[in-house]
């Protein structure tokens, strides 16, 4: 008498719960969050967007980049309202705003349709000149 022992790599040896669950997550995702199919065939969801503003810091100086992406693809930076300029000046025009202080607390704040590479690439430049307090905001309407 011989036992049959399923493939290990045979699909029907997973165990139906695990399917299920995954199955139901991904339904309650998709029903959960409207999307819409845009003109190049990608499908776009909409998350929710935060309506409160929260106080993160202490009353104190506050250093505030705000990054835009512009119609050449490249980002535009301003620190305190100052115009920056690019990437490459966004250095000096810290260390110019705050007198070489590196100690202050960063808020960093985009345009919803400005990339994350461009707070990605801002973030790297702040860690090394030495600001170790960053933290992500909602651009205000006085937003450059």
């Amino acid at each position: 008498m011989t036992f049959d022992t399923p493939a290990q790599n045979d699909v029907s040896a997973l165990p139906w719960i695990v399917l299920t669950d995954i199955s139901l997550l991904l339904l309650v995702v998709f029903l959960a969050y409207p999307s819409e199919r845009r003109d190049d065939g990608a499908v776009m969801a909409r998350f929710p967007v935060g309506t409160r503003t929260a106080t993160v810091l202490d009353a104190g100086p506050v250093v505030t980049v705000y990054a835009r992406e512009m119609t050449d693809g490249e980002a535009a930076y301003w620190v305190n309202g100052r115009a920056a300029g690019s990437i490459r000046r966004l250095p000096a025009a810290l260390r110019e705003e705050t007198g070489g202080r590196t100690d202050l607390p960063v808020l960093l704040a985009a345009d919803p349709e400005t990339p994350f590479q461009h707070l990605a690439a801002a973030l790297e430049r702040l860690s090394a000149i030495g600001f170790d307090t960053v933290a992500f905001a909602r651009p205000s309407d006085e937003t450059p």
